[in-house]
């Protein structure tokens, strides 16, 4: 199988939803193959970070069974480590709110680590977490820095001295008792594009939980959770415009849709994203969980060209991977362009691989329209 072909097929294992007949036999058939390569699958699914969620997926599937059993055990193996450690950082939430509760603040968890405390979850071992990702106010961002920092929390890289906390967007913290990384947000998005997603909205939308120790965080309620998992990944990490496919971002997307379906207002949504210029993206992105993870498309108005484009984008870069930019490519392009000019641009293109050249010319088709107006 090529890199597409393993998109595809780690998709269809981890999806909640329910496959077409077609797709779920030739899923059958693949695991149930000797010629199957579980050596490289079992490797692309762990650099996806989507490894502990198969067997769960695979079980309610009904496939767990058709795997070797060295694979099957390989897997169930790491979903067992990876819930000890979700169950690690999950007390670590609990000591930082409790820390970030004494200072008045009530700090709202983000994407990975406020859906597992809301056990969106079939089981606590299938997300893997990178870090911690807390959103305080901006007018409390140094009071809750402050704290973490008296409560023995540190700086893994230390601060430039000349730079106030306040001119921060996010600081990373550890703990000298372990190697959890917790990162203190007031806001999410570059200062040029704030005005889209500002955090006092999140906070504002965000619902009281309590914990197990008492200490009171906010999750965000199903319809800004899927606008945090759109922008993060496809906006600030411009998935959308490099064709990089996060099978880990749509499952969480998958679930979401699975367990929230009825109760996310979609018009809203889409409404929210075309008053920032994102509504392409979000319909290429929806596309592209129909096409991998079986998806039912929402009832939203009909798409116009550009939101055909990029689904069609979308689609075609999940099936052939080699055709996604570097995003190293689309900063030398880009600076070529707006510092030198064009010609410097033809100069560049001359000395560039005949690859690099097609991938410009894919780029200039594609993300003049994306650009947000």
């Amino acid at each position: 199988m090529n890199r597409g072909a393993i998109t595809v097929f780690l998709a269809h294992c981890l999806t909640p939803l329910t496959l077409p007949a077609s797709a779920q036999e030739h899923l059958r058939a693949t695991l149930s193959s000797k010629q199957t390569n579980w050596t490289r699958l079992l490797r692309a699914a762990g650099t996806r970070l989507i490894a502990p969620a198969l067997p769960v997926e695979l079980a309610r599937k009904g496939l767990l069974d058709l795997l070797p059993v060295q694979a099957r055990d390989y897997l169930e193996t790491v979903q067992d480590l990876n819930a000890f450690r979700n169950t690690e950082l999950l007390a670590t939430v609990e000591d930082v709110a409790l820390v970030l509760n004494q200072a008045g603040v009530e700090p709202l968890l983000l994407k990975g680590i406020g859906c597992l405390v809301t056990e969106l979850y079939p089981h606590r071992g299938c997300r893997v977490l990178r870090d911690i990702d807390i959103l305080v106010s901006p007018s409390q961002f140094e009071a809750a820095a402050r704290a973490l920092e008296g409560a023995g929390w540190f700086h893994p890289k230390p601060l430039p001295a000349e730079m106030p906390l306040q001119a921060h967007s996010q600081i990373a913290f550890t703990h000298r008792r372990g190697l959890k990384l917790v990162e203190l947000h007031q806001e999410l998005l570059p200062v040029e594009q704030r005005h889209r997603l500002c955090a006092s909205d999140l906070l504002q939308a965000g619902v009281s939980r309590s914990l197990a120790n008492g200490a009171r965080v906010k999750v965000l309620p199903p319809l800004e959770t899927v606008i945090v998992n759109v922008v993060h990944h496809q906006v600030m990490h411009r998935c959308s415009q490099t064709g990089i496919v996060d099978l880990r971002a749509l499952y969480d997307l998958a679930l979401l849709q699975r367990r929230h379906g009825s109760a996310i207002d979609w018009p809203t949504l889409e409404t929210w994203f075309e008053r920032r210029g994102w509504r392409p993206v979000l319909y290429a992105y929806l596309a592209l969980g129909r096409e991998l993870f079986a998806m039912p498309l929402p009832k939203i108005r009909q798409p116009g060209w550009r939101a055909h484009l990029a689904a069609g984008y979308a689609k075609l870069l999940c099936r052939f991977p080699a055709l996604c930019i570097s995003p190293r490519f689309l900063v030398v392009i880009r600076s070529r362009i707006r510092i030198d000019g064009w010609k410097a641009l033809a100069h560049y293109l001359r000395r560039s691989t005949q690859r690099d050249f097609y991938r410009l010319i894919r780029r200039l088709i594609v993300v003049t329209w994306r650009q947000s107006p």
